[in-house]
């Protein structure tokens, strides 16, 4: 299993465990910790996700709409800042050599 979503899942189980605990609190603490600790889960779901999606390798070159052969390629990173928190994403550019794709 991809590392992001085993980290989601262990992180939602430890969250179903703590909130099974008999120690008494605030509804309105639990319900602030809880908002939290799911923004987590669902950002490394989400990161998870996006990885499992892999970098859009679709060959060794790819054609361009005007017929050139773009046959440099090269993995691209970027952050996404979603609802849930900040997420890296990788993917492959084509491009000529000396180019930016």
């Amino acid at each position: 299993m991809e590392a992001s979503l085993e980290g989601a899942k262990n992180q939602f189980l430890a969250l179903v465990k703590k909130m099974q605990s008999p120690i008494p609190r605030w509804l309105d603490s639990i319900e602030v910790e809880i908002g939290e600790e799911i923004r987590k889960v669902n950002c490394d779901l989400l990161q998870g996700a996006v990885n499992s999606m892999g970098t859009g390798d679709i060959g060794p070159s790819l054609i361009s709409a005007d017929g050139v052969a773009l046959t440099h390629r090269r993995i691209g990173k970027t952050t996404l800042h979603t609802k849930y928190g900040v997420i890296s994403i990788r993917r492959l550019g084509y491009s000529l050599r000396g180019l930016d794709s």
